[in-house]
């Protein structure tokens, strides 16, 4: 099972009342805390996740819950494929979406049979019918000299390279290319996220790493506190909530590491109380 990360700052502003009733606590300011503080624990806490990436001139907008890069491909529009009649479908807004970005797609129910280069294969469900967007040529990118290592899996399939044309750096959540325009196919390591882009928090065998979390909004809410009054006494509480925060991060790294359960475990609960739109297939 896993905590969605409300149910962390529901039990924070509990706690401290008297200044959840002064209107103190800044509810978006703990949804970037979260993050920033789940970054620390790498890809031990994170799934993969895929997207097709829009590149127009030489950058693109990586996913907001990207973590790591585990392979990028560089990818063609091909055509469309769908069970929805295409009144249905002029009016989905993916569709129209990709209208808008190329003129390269072909609208085909029968071309499938036929066609027998290796593709990469997008389905979104539009009113319960799947429509496939399918992608040809793909070509593994390189990476680009002196990057920063940290966006890059330790097995990013994109290290093995050399040879391609095309390249890629990633700074934070935008990949940069050495060409203007495009479409990229991602495998990344990416945290678990419900519609509205908030993170669940997977429960570790102790529950160390949402004692942790806990420790560690309280801290920054009350650093926050004391940069902006003059009261003597939240330096105490900033000191005390750090120690408590260092020593549950250093129970949490090892909770999560002796894992014996998959993250696929932690996630299952949430991937099934929310809609998959988007389901890749690729033969490649």
């Amino acid at each position: 099972m896993a905590t969605h990360i409300d149910t962390i700052i529901e039990e924070v502003r509990n706690s401290l009342k008297q200044y959840d009733a002064a209107n103190v606590l800044d509810t978006l300011s703990m949804y970037d805390w979260t993050f920033k503080a789940l970054k620390r624990f790498g890809n031990l806490i994170t799934t993969i996740h895929e997207k097709v990436v829009d590149i127009e001139d030489g950058k693109g907008n990586l996913p907001s819950n990207f973590q790591s890069l585990k392979s990028a491909i560089k990818i063609e529009p091909s055509y469309v494929s769908s069970e929805l009649d295409n009144d249905v479908l002029q009016t989905a807004y993916f569709w129209k979406e990709r209208v808008e970005k190329s003129n390269k797609w072909n609208h085909c129910k029968d071309c499938e049979k036929e066609y027998t280069e290796k593709t990469i294969v997008e389905k979104l469900y539009l009113h319960d019918k799947p429509t496939s967007f399918h992608y040809k040529n793909p070509t593994y990118l390189k990476l680009g000299r002196h990057v920063n290592k940290d966006p890059y899996a330790q097995d990013c399939d994109n290290k093995k390279v050399h040879s391609s044309p095309y390249e890629i750096t990633i700074n934070q959540n935008t990949i940069y290319t050495n060409f203007k325009e495009g479409s990229i196919f991602v495998r990344y390591y990416g945290f678990e996220m419900d519609d509205a882009g908030k993170p669940y928090i997977p429960e570790s065998p102790h529950e160390r790493l949402e004692t942790f979390l806990t420790y560690h909004l309280k801290r920054k809410i009350f650093e926050d506190l004391w940069l902006n009054s003059d009261d003597a006494g939240i330096e105490n509480k900033i000191q005390y909530l750090l120690s408590q925060e260092n020593t549950e991060f250093r129970l949490a790294l090892s909770d999560v590491k002796a894992a014996s359960m998959t993250l696929g475990g932690f996630y299952k609960l949430a991937q099934q109380n929310k809609q998959r739109t988007t389901i890749f297939e690729y033969p490649i």
